[in-house]
């Protein structure tokens, strides 16, 4: 019996696959390893330079003369990034039986990220100091063409830096080629 309008692609994969991008970042360009660990899963690390924006507002009390004072800061600078993370992909079946492609780890992702960036040696007039990310992150990875993909994920996020923690939220928006 003929199926022409059957859309279920059954030669999909449902695992991932190791993969070497090159990423485009929205802010920054990454050399990247997706290394499969298990059937879903993949450990990933990679280097680069990110652009990084930091604002913020520190706040001084002083108390002779009993003042509060507000002092704003912000910095736009590319630093060097080394990270690494892990992500655990979760809908591979769902999106076969809708007809969608899973190739290049095309599946939504539940993972965390750790990153260190380290400011450049030859600046001292920025705001950042060298850091640790860590931030747990949910997204999706799609296919675009054959050797390409397309990764959205978002975040909150910690960062230690200068024996202090900072709390906020992350998100990757990138483009990637497959060497």
């Amino acid at each position: 019996m003929a199926k022409a309008q059957d859309t279920v692609r059954t030669d999909q994969p449902t695992e991932v696959k190791s993969m070497n991008k090159i990423s485009l970042n929205l802010f920054g360009i990454t050399a990247e390893r997706e290394q499969k660990v298990g059937r879903i899963t993949t450990v990933n690390g990679g280097l680069g330079v990110f652009g990084t924006y930091v604002y913020g507002t520190a706040i001084h009390y002083n108390s002779v003369t009993n003042q509060i004072t507000f002092k704003k800061y912000n910095d736009f600078k590319f630093y060097p990034v080394v990270y690494g993370g892990i992500k655990h992909y979760y809908n591979f079946k769902q999106r076969i039986k809708k007809g969608k492609k899973t190739s290049n780890n095309g599946a939504n992702y539940v993972g965390l990220d750790v990153m260190g960036v380290f400011p450049t040696l030859f600046e001292d007039d920025t705001l950042l100091s060298s850091q640790l990310n860590i931030a747990p992150r949910w997204g999706f990875q799609r296919r675009l063409g054959n050797k390409g993909t397309f990764e959205f994920g978002i975040g909150p996020a910690m960062a230690f830096a200068q024996g202090n923690t900072y709390y906020g939220a992350t998100g990757k928006i990138a483009f990637s080629l497959l060497l």
